[in-house]
């Protein structure tokens, strides 16, 4: 009779054990899986006042093709403005036919490094703060100005007869409009387009960045 008073209890807390620990598995999945979810919502709603950047930069355009080591120091001087230090040392990867700073048919340049500033403008930043979906960061779609080739250095090659190895120039205008993203806290992409005015050329270009981002 005894047996009997005590077997349904224990088979009750034997039930609601099993119960409750089904339930603190779910719940931990549930918020290893939020978890997850908030560290990717981190890198937008994260507060970043500067980056530097270091990533290939691969462009195509309608005189020629480009890859370029890309290195750039960019920092906040307004909510929705940044100004940056830009350097790429550029490599000729599809070499065409170019008239560029030659005037006569040539090959484009082997080795080209080249300095120069540039103005960011993310218009769209404003709006997302407002709306609780982004920090105050150097993330999203923008409007640049840039100043190329500030300071130039050049391989021996194409301009040995005609320029200096080291070249202090008149800047060559670039505007480009682009979409910056991180992928995480110490990686990002760009891509943009872009059109510049290059001794004499208007060169329209499509580029696309994937690099380090400190």
């Amino acid at each position: 009779m005894t047996i009997r008073k005590y077997k349904h209890p224990l088979l009750t807390l034997l039930l609601l054990f099993t119960f409750g620990l089904s339930q603190a598995q779910k719940q931990d999945s549930l918020e290893y899986q939020s978890k997850r979810k908030l560290q990717y919502l981190d890198i937008t709603m994260n507060d970043e006042k500067s980056m530097l950047k270091l990533s290939p930069d691969y462009y195509v355009s309608d005189h020629f093709n480009y890859l370029s080591l890309y290195l750039s120091y960019e920092t906040k001087i307004r909510k929705q403005f940044s100004f940056s230090v830009n350097n790429s040392s550029l490599f000729d990867v599809y070499p065409k036919t170019s008239y560029v700073v030659t005037g006569s048919e040539q090959k484009s340049v082997s080795f080209y490094n080249s300095t120069g500033v540039s103005f960011r403008y993310y218009f769209t930043l404003d709006r997302r703060m407002r709306e609780g979906v982004s920090g105050n960061n150097l993330i999203g779609l923008y409007a640049e100005v840039e100043m190329l080739n500030l300071v130039n250095l050049y391989d021996k090659g194409l301009y040995k007869d005609f320029m200096d190895k080291r070249v202090i120039d008149v800047p060559d205008p670039k505007i480009s409009v682009g979409l910056q993203k991180r992928l995480n806290r110490w990686s990002y992409v760009d891509v943009y387009v872009s059109s510049m005015y290059y001794r004499d050329l208007l060169v329209s270009s499509i580029g696309f960045r994937i690099g380090i981002a400190l």
